[in-house]
């Protein structure tokens, strides 16, 4: 079956996650009648946390997802966001990592994934549905609450901003470099398309693909260059 048809099977289960992750409230910035800035009466907050800000609503709210600019062209929306080819409620920078990592790791399923600014953790649990089992997420969580990765990690065993040494790094957020922590001896990295990630990866790691779309970028470990490039060549897309 397509991979992305089988992960939107969970789409629902993303959603209902993320329900269960948050309350509402009155909105105190709500202002009645004033039209601009546009105010809605009630907001919403993480169950034991902190309210939830626009714009960090469109980036949780899995009903949303359309609405999360592309990395290189934030902030603008743009006709891609609405492609009828991305079928899985994730941002859509996470397709290579899910692609490669699949298709990489097919035999090798227990191997140490980091999910570096994970948000409520969606990658990771897209890959659960996969049968992959080991995960290291990092977040600061200054915008996710805890209770968000709790529910959507729930039965998924995973460690919370630790220092392991993971095989595969996945970087979907926040546009420091990489260096603000380690990659030892990673054979896989994957992010979003970030020029200042771009410039210290061209500097530090070996380049293996790039997504059709521009929209994220893989590297590897030097010696699983051509092993990778060996399995990932059907699917390059010839100019």
């Amino acid at each position: 079956m397509d991979l992305w048809k089988f992960l939107s099977f969970f789409n629902n289960e993303i959603t209902r996650r993320w329900e269960q992750s948050i309350e509402k409230m009155p909105n105190p910035d709500y202002i009645p009648g004033v039209e601009f800035p546009k105010h809605d009466p009630i907001t919403l907050k993480w169950k034991g946390g902190n309210r939830i800000t626009n714009p960090c609503q469109i980036w949780f709210n899995p009903k949303n997802i359309q609405q999360v600019p592309f990395p290189r062209h934030y902030p603008e929306i743009i006709p891609l966001n609405y492609d009828k080819k991305f079928l899985v409620n994730e941002n859509r920078c996470c397709y290579l990592g899910m692609f490669l990592i699949n298709l990489l790791y097919a035999d090798r399923k227990n191997v140490l994934i980091e999910d570096r600014a994970c948000g409520m953790a969606k990658f990771s649990f897209l890959l659960a549905q996969l049968g992959f089992s080991n995960f290291s997420l990092i977040d600061d969580l200054s915008q996710v609450g805890i209770s968000g990765i709790e529910n959507m990690m729930k039965g998924i065993p995973y460690k919370l901003n630790t220092f392991d040494k993971p095989v595969i790094i996945n970087q979907s957020g926040w546009p420091n470099p990489m260096e603000d922590r380690p990659i030892d001896d990673a054979e896989l990295i994957c992010f979003y398309n970030n020029a200042r990630l771009i410039d210290w990866a061209n500097e530090h790691l070996t380049f293996l693909c790039e997504d059709s779309d521009g929209l994220a970028r893989a590297y590897c470990r030097a010696d699983k260059l051509t092993e990778f490039q060996d399995k990932i060549r059907e699917y390059e897309v010839k100019e």
